[in-house]
């Protein structure tokens, strides 16, 4: 092909990718592998780019085939088999509880079949769909084996699924169907979710029932009508449970791979309230929701049908006057409206004319976003800057223009024009802070700063354009060997203090750069500020360099009674010291040092926690602190410290446990709070550090943002224990008059709703344990309401088939597989006693094959129950 073909092909797809409706598969080919194969696909194309993911995977998947076929011929009719058989292992591979990724020898072969000449496995290794990677640590004789690319599972596995029942059952009610999974809420299912949705042989009512079957679902935990009358010019709103949020942001996400849904313009309708709000006429109040529904909020507005959400978004922005939810419009247009000229123009236009302050800047923050090097918002911001009277607005503009004009000329020249000319120095501040941003290694630009630095006497003139020089200097010696002179010779202390500056944002490692600032630092006694500022840079660009750590360690042995130098010096060792022998020997030393400050203390034990997260000799000495420090905030520091270094450790699991009960040390909210996230970093089991959380939130004395414990959450037991805890908080009463508990515990068990599949979180919800830990699982369903997990009485076994299993091949087996073929082995011989049995891999599979078991008529038991 031709060099001018290439380039005709080359623009016609770039064309193609820009068109209204194709966002989601220029994403999707951000990836090198999908590039390639659509660049493959295009060179053959006839008509248009497909409109789904689906569609574009079937292309991929052809090309792929044909691409083989002089190598590897295969019948239409073998294709069609490879093609069940490949998604019926990727649905295992994404159930299954390890790995989902390496496939084992035996799992392949349930479903392809042996390695032998012209079988499945053979086929699909010729054609690369699965590929040997190495060998099972359990099974060192056999293969394991993995997909071409994780992505092709996912469209094998939807091309696998028959029904939207096997992601939602069709017969869920407002609880659990039992024996059922919800792939809905399982993230690795999500984008073959999508792929079915996208899929042509898939009819339309079938796709229509399963997004009304999303936004329609109850979970059945909890009752959600929720509206706060008395938050002034807002009523902030609760409607849908967890799994109710998260099943109809799904249905948003769904729609753009179906279009043709009649339901599409409510659901992007209620998407964009959700994450902006709506105003309610009769009462005259903006509805808002809280913060978490609105961050989901945002994230399915990027996902979901584009033109329809800009068109929503543009719609407030036009015509909403309240500033806050102009706000919200604006942060979402911003995610989604990259290149878009309705919402370039939108954005535009709220600079131009706001006097909200912040509504200025977040629109220019979303230009930022979506206005990359486009022409129109480039001269949009060019023409504010010339025309408007108004200084903010300027302001605004000079710093988006930093942000989306990279080496643009007009823009370099009128940035430049405003540093020399405008008087008002925060105007050139922005513009020297954009021009180090747009201008790498322009020497126009270089020599403009330099000479900004050198004769302006506004030091925060000066201080911007030393920052801009510092960026504009990264790759140019030249320009870094400027500021080192100016560093060292100008007589002018502002001068020096901004060359100093300036250094921190050159590229890290940077010897001409470390080897001055060391000289600073030793021969800088009178100037604290500039010394300081000195420690600082080093510590952004001297990353393991010996020099630096040794000059910042003489400091710390000559420098006895200054707080604030040592202060510094510690930490700058934290940053650059990382495995460095001496470093975390000094910082040892001041952690046993008695006279030294307990700030000092405190900031060496967390600095050498970052540097030498393993010094288990220091262990005693910071549990010996811990309980001697005063200060909660020195104190949270060491304790910070033991919850890194002391991971697993039995001395310091002991310790904390003992002190998170000990009245007498917990006397602030604040070390009840560090003690407990340390605890809970040592001990991730121990369910102490859980139970002061509870007391912290039901006692209003945890905040929003400290309830964001998603670092807490390890484990389902903790998920399940916050659960059952905090779920008498999300009632109206307590949202109403304690606003504050609600929030904080929805925080957390929204975050819970992320970790528990829906099943365990209902049974979390109504039926919680009743011991102290949640590892014993209670066995009594509440009164008047059905359990979802019927416990096992006799009464409800009595008219089910059981079987006495001999289990003592098992006593000294811990490998799941093996457990796993063991115990099928062992049912198979007496219920089906004729066949072979199957071959479980892994737990996942084990289920699955006693599933269909379970649906196959009983033979007698061979023995009786106990009584």
């Amino acid at each position: 092909m031709a060099a001018g073909e290439d380039v005709q092909l080359a623009e016609s797809l770039w064309s193609e990718l820009q068109e209204s409706g194709k966002e989601r598969i220029k994403d999707l080919c951000r990836n090198p592998l999908r590039l390639t194969l659509l660049c493959a696909t295009w060179t053959g194309k006839k008509g248009n780019l497909p409109d789904t993911t689906a569609k574009l995977y079937e292309k991929f998947v052809d090309y792929i085939y044909k691409w083989k076929k002089k190598e590897f011929p295969v019948k239409s009719e073998k294709r069609k088999q490879l093609n069940a058989a490949l998604g019926e292992l990727a649905k295992v591979s994404l159930d299954g509880e390890r790995s989902r990724f390496r496939l084992s020898h035996r799992l392949v072969c349930e479903y392809l079949g042996e390695p032998d000449e012209d079988s499945l496995l053979d086929t699909a290794l010729k054609l690369g769909w699965l590929n040997e990677v190495g060998v099972d640590a359990d099974e060192p004789e056999d293969p394991v084996y993995v997909f071409y690319h994780a992505t092709f599972p996912e469209y094998f596995a939807a091309l696998a699924v028959e029904d939207w029942d096997y992601f939602l059952p069709k017969d869920h009610c407002d609880r659990p169907v039992e024996g059922k999974r919800y792939h809905i809420f399982e993230p690795q299912w999500k984008q073959v979710i999508l792929l079915w949705l996208g899929r042509e042989d898939v009819g339309d009512e079938e796709k229509e029932g399963f997004i009304r079957g999303l936004i329609e679902f109850k979970d059945g935990c909890g009752e959600w009508n929720f509206e706060k009358v008395d938050r002034g010019f807002y009523e902030e709103k609760v409607d849908r449970g967890f799994y109710e949020e998260k099943a109809y942001f799904l249905a948003a996400a769904g729609i753009n791979e179906f279009k043709a849904c009649s339901l599409a313009t409510d659901i992007v309708q209620q998407v964009v309230k959700c994450g902006c709000g709506e105003f309610d006429i009769q009462k005259q109040k903006w509805t808002i929701f809280p913060n978490l529904i609105q961050e989901w909020a945002r994230k399915a507005i990027s996902e979901t049908i584009r033109w329809l959400a800009i068109s929503e978004l543009s719609a407030i922005l036009e015509n909403c006057l309240d500033e806050d939810i102009m706000d919200e419009a604006a942060l979402s247009l911003g995610a989604i409206g990259q290149g878009n000229p309705d919402a370039i123009a939108g954005l535009l236009q709220i600079i131009r004319t706001t006097e909200d302050g912040l509504t200025g800047w977040l629109a220019a923050e979303n230009l930022e976003k979506i206005g990359q090097g486009n022409p129109d918002a480039i001269a949009g911001l060019l023409q504010i800057i010339r025309t408007t009277e108004d200084d903010d607005t300027r302001m605004k503009a000079a710093e988006s223009l930093g942000k989306i004009a990279p080496g643009n000329p007009d823009a370099i020249a009128e940035l430049l024009q405003i540093i020399r000319t405008t008087e008002n120095k925060y105007i050139r501040m922005k513009a020297a802070e954009s021009l180090g941003k747009i201008a790498p290694g322009n020497p126009d630009a270089i020599a403009e700063l330099l000479e900004v630095i050198r004769t302006t006497e506004d030091d925060d003139t000066r201080e911007d354009a030393a920052k801009s020089m510092g960026k504009i200097a990264q790759g140019n010696p030249d320009a870094i060997i400027t500021l080192v002179e100016l560093m060292e010779t100008s007589k002018n202390e502002s001068t020096r203090s901004s060359a100093v500056y300036a250094l921190r944002y050159i590229p890290q490692g940077n010897l001409v750069a470390i080897a001055a600032l060391i000289r600073v630092i030793n021969n800088t006694k009178n100037n604290e500020h500039i010394w300081r500022r000195a420690v600082f840079s080093l510590s952004t660009i001297a990353q393991g360099n010996r020099d630096a750590i040794a000059a910042l360690i003489r400091v710390l042995e000559n420098t006895d009674n200054d707080e604030n130098i040592r202060g510094s010096a510690v930490e700058a060792l934290g940053e650059i010291g990382q495995g460095n022998s001496n470093a975390i020997m000094s910082l040892v030393k001041i952690i046993e040092n008695k006279a030294e400050h307990e700030n000092i203390r405190s900031h060496a034990a967390k600095d050498l926690a970052r540097i030498d997260a393993k010094n288990y000799k220091i262990i005693p000495t910071l549990i010996s602190l811990v309980k001697t420090f005063r200060h909660d905030f020195y104190c949270g520091r060491l304790v910070y410290a033991l919850g890194i270094i002391g991971k697993d450790n039995r001395q310091v699991i002991k310790i904390l446990s003992e002190l998170i009960t000990n009245d007498n040390f917990l006397v602030s909210r604040t070390r009840q709070f560090v003690l407990a996230l340390a605890l809970n970093k040592v001990d991730s089991e121990n369910f102490q550090a859980i139970d002061v959380f509870i007391n912290l939130i039901n006692t209003e004395r945890l905040t929003y943002g400290q309830a964001k414990v998603r670092g807490m959450l390890t484990t389902p037991k903790q998920s399940v224990r916050f659960v059952s805890a905090l779920k008498h908080n999300l009632s109206d009463e307590v949202y109403q008059n304690n606003f504050k508990r609600f929030e904080a515990s929805y925080e957390v068990l929204w975050n819970c709703a992320e970790n528990l599949p829906y099943p365990e979180f209902y049974q979390a919800w109504h039926h919680p344990p009743t011991t102290p830990h949640p590892e014993v699982t209670e066995q009594t369903p509440h009164s008047g309401e059905p359990s979802f997990a019927s416990p096992l009485t006799w009464e409800s076994l009595q008219h089910l088939p059981l079987y006495c299993l001999n289990a003592d091949l098992l006593a000294n087996e811990t490998r799941e597989g093996e457990i796993a073929l063991t115990v099928i082995e062992l049912i198979w011989e007496i219920t089906c006693p004729d066949e072979d049995p199957p071959e479980p891999a892994t737990p996942a599979e084990l289920r699955r094959h006693l599933k269909s078991l379970k649906r196959a008529p009983p033979p007698p038991p061979p023995c009786h129950p106990l009584r």
